[in-house]
């Protein structure tokens, strides 16, 4: 899982994901320990998906540190979900609902096996 964060080129260390309750779930941390997040469908195929604040269906997060951006207006792209491995790409926009600060988020892949 890798993407650039606010112009600055960002790559998981390791990258996990499990389903549970219909739902996947996706994490990757760095050695910062900083770290995105997604939650889509477990049953997802592959598309082109709307991602936002409004969406329960498909999330995006990123944490570093202490604050916690969600992404507000994104696409993801599912390339293949098959074989337990997801992949695809992602882009957008991140916000702090705290402050409302927003950074851009580009150049989103991610290839993650799950259990």
């Amino acid at each position: 899982m890798s993407a650039t964060i606010n112009g600055t080129a960002w790559s998981a260390g390791a990258a996990t994901g499990y389903t549970t309750s219909g739902l996947l779930f996706l994490s990757g941390v760095n050695t910062n320990q900083s770290s995105i997040s997604m939650q889509v469908p477990a049953n997802i195929v592959a598309g082109t998906y709307t991602v936002s604040t409004t969406s329960a269906t498909y999330i995006i997060g990123y944490t570093n540190g202490t604050i916690t951006y969600t992404m507000s207006d994104g696409t993801l792209i599912v390339s293949s979900n098959a074989n337990n491995t997801i992949s695809g790409t992602f882009t957008g926009t991140l916000m702090d609902l705290v402050s409302m600060a927003t950074i851009p988020v580009t150049n989103g892949t991610f290839a993650v096996k799950y259990q």
